[in-house]
């Protein structure tokens, strides 16, 4: 069975085209921008690791965050424990901002799935847009003045469409009885 090209994509909220809906629809990405822009310079204490880095921290501190926790119940049990450098204070700032960087970090991912999803419907509706404008061109026919683009849209789409099409299903394998077979 073979999958179908993709012929409509579903609408976006507001028509794509219409003057008001596009020019908010671009002011809030300027906003989403500046906002994201702003973030990324009020945190300067965030850090880029290089990979090396990343992969050495993780198996240290992720992997680690058990024995990490147990050591703090263990301190605050006995505070004579700590050295000089480690206070109850410093130790309950960094959880606190681990934690908080956490959720963040959980909020930015659920971010950048919904402009990742944005960013298809965007993509999925200049298509619908596209496929209605190949049409349209297609019915002027002959003696338009648009044959020579029409061939060239005709071509990309046959490209494509043949791209998006899954191939057929390999055929199952052979069923046995069950029987055991005699050697």
């Amino acid at each position: 069975m073979m999958q179908k090209a993709l012929t409509h994509a579903p609408s976006l909220p507001h028509p794509f085209y219409s003057g008001n809906a596009a020019t908010s629809r671009k002011s809030q990405i300027d906003a989403l921008d500046a906002a994201i822009r702003g973030a990324l310079s009020a945190g300067v204490f965030l850090q880029n690791l290089k990979p090396s880095d990343r992969t050495r921290l993780a198996r240290v501190g992720k992997k680690n965050e058990p024995f990490a926790d147990r050591s703090i119940v263990l301190a605050k049990q006995a505070p004579g424990l700590l050295t000089r450098q480690y206070t109850q204070e410093s130790i309950e700032g960094v959880k606190g901002s681990r934690e908080a960087l956490l959720a963040l970090s959980s909020l930015l991912a659920l971010l950048k799935r919904s402009v990742d999803d944005t960013a298809l419907l965007f993509s999925a509706e200049l298509y619908t847009t596209a496929l209605s404008i190949y049409e349209t061109a297609k019915r002027l026919g002959p003696g338009s003045g648009h044959e020579e683009l029409v061939n060239q849209l005709r071509e990309l789409k046959r490209r494509r469409s043949k791209k998006v099409t899954a191939p057929a299903p390999a055929p199952a394998p052979a069923q046995t009885t069950g029987a055991p077979t005699q050697g």
